[in-house]
């Protein structure tokens, strides 16, 4: 993953991140999810921020979200 990637996928995600979670909890790792974000709402999502994380590469257990890159 280079840079250019990582700020794609941050930008794509942030503005559903902040509708429903304004202060994450945000951790980084060099493995194969890089970026993992904690203490969200994703249980309340709606079908289409769902399906525009998941195109963008962002996995999530309603709870945590995490970029992933295969």
């Amino acid at each position: 993953m280079n840079l250019n990637e990582l700020e794609s996928a941050v930008a794509t995600a942030f503005p559903i991140f902040k509708k429903y979670s304004p202060n994450p909890a945000v951790t980084l790792s060099s493995g194969p999810a890089p970026i993992c974000l904690q203490d969200f709402l994703f249980t309340a999502m709606s079908e289409s921020d769902r399906n525009t994380l998941k195109a963008a590469g962002w996995r999530t257990n309603g709870y945590v979200a995490w970029y992933y890159q295969p």
